[in-house]
């Protein structure tokens, strides 16, 4: 039981392609279907903290002893925001980003320049979270998710953490996580990536985690479409770097 694929060539493919795939899915009031982009589309979902071999308790220690002095504004309270610090600025964490826009989950998939098919990620989190017997999305204080949040900073936790990933509120520390409409999945005690998790559970066969591919062909058009329709670095990345880059890639002769 494979994860099911949908290729995409033209944005309204795109498009009708959310639309026919999230028809059945039900979502409480304020709520989106997640998306993930990534511009090389033979990777797999999984946190940056498992693709090699580290001690997680010493990242995230480390990080609170040295950390704070280069934080401007108030510090975080809690261990979720703390964590979604951490994954704002690429320390390698057990959360894995994804965004409640379609358009910033297509943008994150063909703005890098890569010679390979895309992909974006289309995920429902409400279903997901049934699979560890929570309702909706829950608050990070809430049993199991805490256990997930204490594995990041104790090494262990005192309960048993749940199976499968958790899709989790924001936290928004970050403007840019704002903008990006940014959420989160936490990893609990199973490491494995989404594909391995999900291949062969009903949650693929029912259609609630999907893949969207772009052909390596057809990733400039898509580019093309975003910036027609607004979607630039600067609306990305709302602040000097990302206004940088925006500058950068218009002016080029």
């Amino acid at each position: 039981m494979a994860i099911h694929e949908i290729t995409v060539r033209t944005f309204n493919d795109y498009l009708t392609a959310i639309k026919q795939t999230t028809s059945h899915w039900y979502f409480p009031t304020g709520l989106n279907p997640w998306f993930r982009g990534h511009s090389d589309g033979s990777k797999p979902p999984l946190p940056k903290l498992f693709h090699t071999q580290r001690k997680e308790h010493d990242l995230t220690t480390f990080f609170i002893q040295r950390g704070g002095m280069f934080i401007d504004k108030k510090k975080p309270t809690s261990v979720a925001q703390w964590l979604s610090l951490m994954q704002h600025v690429g320390l390698p964490t057990r959360l894995l980003d994804w965004s409640e826009s379609a358009l910033v989950g297509l943008y994150f998939a063909v703005s890098p320049e890569e010679n390979c098919d895309a992909v974006v990620w289309l995920l429902d989190p409400i279903e997901l979270n049934k699979l560890s017997g929570i309702t909706n999305l829950p608050s990070s204080t809430l049993d199991p998710v805490k256990q997930s949040y204490q594995l990041a900073f104790a090494g262990n936790s005192p309960q048993t953490p749940p199976d499968f990933p958790v899709a989790v509120p924001p936290t928004h520390v970050h403007i840019r996580m704002a903008v990006q409409r940014g959420c989160f999945t936490i990893h609990g005690k199973d490491n494995r990536d989404f594909i391995q998790l999900f291949q062969s559970h009903p949650f693929s066969s029912d259609k609630r985690l999907v893949k969207l591919i772009i052909p390596s062909t057809e990733r400039q058009i898509f580019k093309d479409d975003l910036n027609l329709m607004g979607i630039k670095p600067s609306t990305i990345f709302p602040d000097l770097d990302g206004l940088a880059k925006e500058i950068g890639e218009t002016f080029t002769y």
